[in-house]
């Protein structure tokens, strides 16, 4: 299984798919699937001392984007809400801005892979591509 021995964090503000990435994640075979919905909930969790093996991260949240939660995870800096290290494993968005423009313009911003919410069927391939 892909995910097998690997722990992975889900962060979505619609709570409504929360169930359902659940399904999928666990049977991908993750040892760990953990699921919020906001940026600090994530930043909490890696503060306690989780380490993922891949983040899959909602952009447009509210309080804070996905994509300022991965620049502050990636940085090398003080921050008010992350003041850990230089967090190196795979950070996925996972958005409904779908157009190419915008795929390119997420990975540009840093994140490792892209996936759009209308492009589930593609979750697995791009968790293994993240988790090689």
């Amino acid at each position: 299984m892909i995910g097998s021995g690997k722990k992975i964090i889900f962060i979505d503000d619609n709570t409504i798919i929360h169930n359902m990435m659940r399904k999928k994640l666990e049977a991908f075979g993750f040892d760990t699937v953990d699921i919020g919905d906001s940026a600090t909930y994530l930043f909490d969790k890696i503060k306690n001392g989780n380490v993922y093996d891949l983040i899959l991260l909602d952009d447009m949240m509210p309080n804070m984007s996905g994509t300022e939660a991965m620049k502050i995870l990636k940085a090398k800096m003080q921050h008010e809400v992350y003041n850990g290290p230089k967090y190196e494993n795979p950070i996925i968005v996972f958005t409904s801005n779908e157009s190419p423009a915008d795929k390119d313009k997420y990975l540009e911003a840093g994140f490792d892979e892209y996936l759009g919410k209308g492009e589930i069927s593609e979750l697995e391939n791009i968790i293994k591509k993240a988790v090689q």
